[in-house]
């Protein structure tokens, strides 16, 4: 009985302290920082992903965040925290999240993080000794030599891909089109995937069904967002995973060909960029 009480002691533990790193994450990307002070312990230490964030002590947390109240704040999505190791006086939890911010210039910027947190328990208090932080970054570095290995992937991780905040702005405007049955569609531009031409005919693929119309891929390049990648497809830019030579890979991991002659060109156009989020 005795065993059983403190199996389930350590399982509502280990469950606070899990919410508790969720709840400072959150509390830091929202601009709450006063939350978070209440929990960091006077030596915390913070490191991060950037030359930057290696924070020593309570005091050099404050000035580094100082006018982080005054920032947009951080959206946080898909975050998932468990326990890693416990004793009677530590506890660890790691975490990953997805974070997103609006910048000033108007574009969405996305990263993967991943956290480590290492809390003491005292008495009935928790005190946070430290968090570190990383971003998912498979990629190499990016070589532009016309000597460099030729099958290094240059990839546009989503982690650095820089997407237009436009998007959200047009992605509800329903855009009609006439298939080869006269059947007339209404589509989000969030729809559509990629487009692909065949002579006169181009095929509208979306994460549903298929539509072909009679059209030609010039009269479909108004389109916002659409990037004309190759002279037989037109691709969502929003939905662009990667891009290596010559092709690009969208989310669903449907690959696309991209035009040699135009391939750098293309590349520029994602506006390629790296930026802290966390």
């Amino acid at each position: 009985m005795i065993k059983d009480v403190m199996k389930m002691e350590k399982r509502l533990l280990s469950n606070e302290c899990i919410e508790l790193s969720r709840q400072f994450i959150k509390d830091f990307c929202n601009r709450d920082i006063n939350k978070c002070l209440d929990l960091i312990d006077d030596d915390f230490m913070w490191i991060g992903a950037f030359e930057s964030m290696y924070i020593h002590g309570k005091q050099e947390f404050i000035n580094a965040v100082e006018n982080i109240n005054n920032e947009k704040p951080i959206k946080v999505s898909n975050d998932q925290y468990s326990l890693l190791f416990r004793n009677a006086h530590l506890w660890i939890v790691i975490g990953s999240l997805i974070t997103s911010s609006l910048q000033d210039d108007g574009h969405l910027l996305f990263a993967k993080t991943r956290c480590t947190f290492v809390w003491k328990r005292k008495k009935d208090s928790w005190i946070l000794l430290h968090i570190h932080a990383s971003h998912a970054r498979d990629i190499p570095l990016e070589f532009d030599s016309a000597y460099q290995t030729p099958d290094i992937n240059e990839y546009v991780s989503w982690f650095q891909y820089l997407r237009k905040a436009d998007f959200n702005n047009t992605k509800n405007e329903r855009i009609q089109f006439r298939d080869l049955h006269s059947t007339t569609h209404y589509l989000l531009l969030s729809e559509i995937l990629y487009i692909q031409s065949n002579d006169k005919i181009c095929t509208i693929y979306t994460f549903g069904d298929n539509i072909s119309i009679r059209s030609s891929l010039n009269d479909l390049e108004y389109l916002s967002f659409l990037l004309r990648v190759h002279k037989s497809y037109l691709v969502n830019s929003y939905y662009i995973k990667s891009i290596k030579r010559y092709q690009i890979q969208l989310i669903n991991d449907v690959i696309i060909p991209v035009s040699q002659k135009n391939y750098l060109n293309i590349k520029k156009q994602l506006n390629l960029s790296t930026h802290n989020l966390i």
